[in-house]
């Protein structure tokens, strides 16, 4: 299911969304990102800007590199 490279950003997101039991609402809620914008980033599969990928990694205590490339370091 997963993919390599910048493409599959989203489809880690919501793994580690599934694993950890986080709903998209409370991902929101706690990283101060609009809602909309993390269903539009997973429904167009784009790449979000630096500052989003990062507050998402801290939140889901994953690496940036893990979610973007699917590297764990």
């Amino acid at each position: 299911m997963i993919k390599n490279g910048l493409d599959s950003f989203w489809t880690r997101v919501q793994e580690e969304m599934f694993l950890q039991d986080i709903q998209v609402k409370h991902l929101a809620k706690h990283t101060r990102i609009h809602e909309s914008t993390i269903i539009k980033g997973i429904k167009r599969n784009s790449t979000p800007s630096a500052d989003i990928a990062v507050r998402i990694a801290k939140f889901l205590n994953v690496s940036v590199e893990y979610l973007t490339f699917g590297a764990r370091y």
